[in-house]
């Protein structure tokens, strides 16, 4: 017996969109969950949350966006660089990816330091480990390391001044800055 036309269409369709849905193709916002960033999260919640790229090029430039699905964060991190690169290549040399967590970004001469971590003092302290190795083992005489960017966990970039040295013991997500507009 021959099924009715369109029948194996449906239930294709319907095969489909159920994958989709378990495996998170939707985006969140189309299903109408929310996100709050405001309450402690499980691990097993981080795959509902956006991610957040942070790009850095060879001479300080940086790029930052946040995006549903982590290729798209990374895509326009790098895009976010190149307006501020100006060369061809270059943006995404170094690149850190994170899910509700915090980055930062440190310079030190023409050194950078790009580290994400989900608590800050993690990512304070990765950057810290991530200095005292390049000055041991790589970078004796590098120059002292200034705060480029804080990240928030919502992907709210705080740009510090360049006259702000890095200073792990007494790092303040506030200095003197300015909020940079997604």
């Amino acid at each position: 017996m021959r099924s009715a036309p369109g029948i194996s269409y449906k239930i294709w369709t319907c095969r489909f969109l159920t994958a989709l849905l378990l495996w998170g193709g939707f985006p969140t916002s189309m299903l109408g969950q929310s996100r709050s960033f405001d309450r402690p999260h499980s691990a097993t919640e981080d795959w509902s949350l956006p991610w957040t790229a942070l790009t850095i090029a060879p001479d300080g430039s940086w790029g930052v966006a946040t995006e549903d699905y982590s290729h798209q964060a990374i895509a326009g991190a790098i895009a976010n660089c190149k307006r501020m690169y100006k060369k061809e290549i270059g943006c995404g040399y170094q690149t850190r990816l994170t899910q509700a967590g915090w980055s930062l970004a440190l310079r030190c001469g023409d050194e950078n330091i790009i580290v994400a971590e989900k608590i800050l003092a993690e990512a304070v302290q990765a950057a810290d480990v991530r200095e005292k190795i390049l000055r041991q083992d790589y970078r004796p005489d590098m120059p002292t390391c200034m705060h480029v960017l804080t990240v928030d966990p919502q992907g709210i970039t705080t740009r510090h001044n360049f006259e702000t040295s890095w200073s792990a013991s007494a790092i303040r997500p506030a200095l003197v800055s300015d909020r940079v507009e997604k």
